[in-house]
């Protein structure tokens, strides 16, 4: 797929003009990433935004126990590193490639160079950028007040989709260890909820794949 239709799927650029995106995808470049690479590490200086068009990258923290936690995973069409843009902050989290990954990369000089340029565009993007915050910001607070059941069940129905059947289908193919990592529990703790779960006949597990049968229960 080439660079300019990729844009066009970005959240934060939906309702620009046609003739806006071209001037975006005029100052991107392609970067090519090989799988299990630390593609930017916390407390890293960044000033670009990337944008995934192959492949799949794990954004994680490590906790004060050193264990790291993955707080998502981005694949095509998603992106990370948006708010380097306008800041100069330290990037706050590591993102890894978990496959080979080709990305586009959006300098902050070559943007504000087109922003100067053309204004209108600005507060398009600054105003979806609020609502993704805001999201987040509600997305974190549900993590801290719900107990390990509730944040699995979070995470798999945010990773899945609904299928013709109305089952949902986890899009990532996902190991105990990898739930764990990303709700902050141990492997243990999931390998016991999932099991009750397909014992109940709420999932089915095939490969690695979850399917939610039906709608999952209020607690454990």
């Amino acid at each position: 797929m080439d660079s300019l239709s990729i844009l066009k799927k970005i959240d934060i650029f939906h309702g620009l003009k046609e003739e806006e995106i071209n001037l975006i995808c005029e100052i991107t470049k392609k970067k090519f990433v090989k799988k299990n690479t630390l593609i930017l590490s916390k407390d890293d200086k960044n000033n670009s935004m990337y944008i995934i068009c192959e492949g799949s990258v794990n954004v994680s923290i490590l906790t004060e126990e050193g264990k790291e936690l993955i707080l998502s995973t981005l694949s095509k069409n998603e992106y990370f590193g948006e708010l380097s843009l306008f800041d100069g902050a330290d990037i706050s989290t590591n993102i890894t490639s978990i496959t080979d990954v080709v990305l586009l990369v959006i300098h902050k000089k070559d943007f504000f160079q087109m922003i100067e340029r053309n204004m209108s565009i600005f507060p398009h993007i600054i105003g979806h950028l609020c609502i993704i915050i805001r999201g987040l910001t509600e997305k974190l607070e549900g993590f801290a007040l719900h107990d390990v059941y509730q944040r699995l069940s979070l995470l798999l129905i945010d990773l899945s989709d609904e299928n013709e059947n109305g089952e949902r289908i986890v899009k990532t193919s996902l190991t105990h260890k990898n739930i764990a990592l990303r709700i902050g529990s141990s492997r243990e703790m999931v390998s016991r909820i999932l099991k009750d779960l397909e014992k109940g006949e709420y999932i089915s597990v095939n490969n690695k794949v979850i399917t939610i049968k039906r709608k999952l229960p209020l607690a454990w």
